[in-house]
C-alpha cells in the first residue's frame, strides 16, 4: 500500500523520450543514415540535435507535455521539417512517417508545379495532400478531399499563395482548390513558425483542419496527408 501511495505522489517527467526512423524519401522504405535530428522546443528555440544510425534511427530526450519541432539536414537534403505534440510518455514515431527530401525532390517539385507564379521564388516550401478520412474499399486509401483549399500563414499574419495541380496532374496558373490529386504547395515562404489552414465546403458547411510547423530557411515542411474532417 506504500508503495502504491508513493506511485501516486511521483511528479510526471519533465522529460521523456523521442524516437522513430528517417527514411531516404517519402515510402522508401530505407532507413537515412547520418541525419542531423534537430528539435526546437514549443517556443521554437534550439533545444537538441542528435544523428541517425546506419538504420536511420534516432532517439533524443525532449521537454514533456509540448509541442516539439524537428528539423532533419544532411549532404544533399533539403532541412526538411515536422512538427508534433508530446506527452507525458516516451512516444515512438510510426514507421514512415518521417523522411527527407532531397535537392533533386525540390526540383522535382517546382517543375511539377511550374505554371505556379510563385514556383521559382527562393525560400521554404510548404507542400502536402489534402485528404479526407474517407477510405477507399479497394484499397483502403484516403480520398483526396478534391474541393480543399489551403491557406499558409507566417507567425505575422502574412499569407503566401498555394499552388494546385489539376485533375490530371498538371500544373495550374490560377487553381483554387487541390483537385482529385490533393496535391498542393506553397513557395517563397520564410524561415519561421508557419501555420497552415486546410478547409473545405463540404454540402454548405465549411469545415476546417490546422497544421503547424517550424520551417527551416530555404526548406520544405511536407504534410503527407493533411487531414480536413467530414461534416458531423
Amino acid at each position: 500500500m506504500m508503495w502504491i501511495l508513493w506511485m501516486a505522489c511521483t511528479p510526471p517527467p519533465t522529460e521523456v523520450l523521442l524516437s522513430g526512423q528517417v527514411l531516404t524519401g517519402q515510402d522508401s522504405g530505407v532507413g537515412a543514415a547520418d541525419v542531423l535530428v534537430s528539435i526546437r522546443n514549443s517556443q521554437t528555440d534550439p533545444h537538441g540535435e542528435v544523428t541517425t544510425d546506419e538504420d536511420g534511427l534516432f532517439e533524443i530526450s525532449i521537454p514533456s507535455s509540448n509541442v516539439y519541432h524537428m528539423i532533419l539536414s544532411g549532404t544533399g537534403i533539403a532541412a526538411t521539417s515536422f512538427s508534433g505534440i508530446i506527452g507525458q510518455s516516451d512516444l515512438l514515431i510510426p514507421q514512415d512517417e518521417l523522411f527527407v527530401r532531397t535537392d533533386a525532390d525540390i526540383a522535382g517539385l517546382r517543375s511539377a508545379f511550374e505554371h505556379c507564379p510563385t514556383a521559382q521564388e527562393e525560400g521554404g516550401i510548404i507542400e502536402g495532400t489534402v485528404q479526407l478520412r474517407l477510405q477507399d474499399t479497394d484499397d483502403d486509401s484516403f480520398l483526396a478531399a478534391n474541393q480543399a483549399m489551403v491557406e499558409v500563414f507566417n507567425a505575422d499574419g502574412v499569407q503566401f499563395d498555394a499552388c494546385y495541380l489539376d485533375d490530371d496532374g498538371m500544373s495550374e496558373e490560377d487553381g483554387s482548390t487541390v483537385g482529385s490529386t490533393g496535391r498542393f504547395a506553397a513557395f517563397g515562404v520564410p524561415e519561421g513558425p508557419i501555420s497552415v489552414l486546410f478547409k473545405q465546403d463540404i454540402g454548405g458547411l465549411i469545415v476546417e483542419n490546422y497544421g503547424f510547423v517550424y520551417l527551416a530557411k530555404d526548406g520544405v515542411a511536407p504534410f503527407h496527408p493533411a487531414f480536413v474532417d467530414l461534416a458531423g
